[in-house]
């Protein structure tokens, strides 16, 4: 189980950006034109399964393992918290785990010795981490501007017909994921 500890800001691009590239100089159409950079980041997240914008997440697992993935790129592990065999809550030390962070997906990797009597419940094991990329790629960032330029520009077309933009998705997604050698 995954859960959203805060809110990103979903936006891989600022909004002045976006408007630059659509050449848009007036303030009407700013929500709706924050509205497609927030969606079109989380479309690119989806697509690369990578957290662009920084997010804080809890993971809960029903049991121990020694490698755990965790929703990448992983900035920090805040905390590992988890439940004794009493149903106890207990915060482990950090220095039983690290974060394997080369290579997708980032792991928290428990040292050698580590084992945990975990009481059988859903969320026995909690693992509280930071993710999101430090700097966002040319690569996702053109392809933010290409899809709500389209998207602005033939507004009110997309609403009948998606195959354009799933188009725009595999070409320069596509070139992110090769050019940071992360195949899904």
């Amino acid at each position: 189980m995954l859960k959203k500890l805060t809110t990103p800001t979903d936006m891989a691009i600022t909004l002045a950006d976006a408007k630059e590239f659509l050449r848009v100089e007036y303030d009407e159409d700013d929500a709706l034109i924050t509205s497609m950079v927030k969606g079109a980041t989380i479309v690119a997240q989806s697509f690369i399964n990578q957290q662009i914008t920084e997010c804080q997440y809890a993971m809960a697992l029903s049991s121990f393992q020694k490698e755990v993935s965790l929703l990448s790129p992983v900035k920090t592990i805040d905390n590992v918290k988890y439940y004794d065999a009493t149903n106890t809550l207990h915060t482990l030390d950090s220095s039983n785990y690290y974060l394997m962070d080369f290579g997708l997906p980032n792991k928290l990797v428990f040292v050698d010795g580590t084992s945990l009597d975990l009481y059988p419940r859903a969320d026995a094991l909690q693992i509280t981490f930071t993710s999101g990329m430090t700097t966002i790629s040319e690569d996702i960032i053109s392809w933010v501007k290409v899809r709500i330029g389209t998207m602005y520009q033939y507004r009110e077309q997309f609403v009948v017909n998606q195959n354009q933009l799933s188009q725009i998705d595999e070409k320069y997604l596509n070139s992110f994921l090769y050019n940071h050698k992360v195949f899904p």
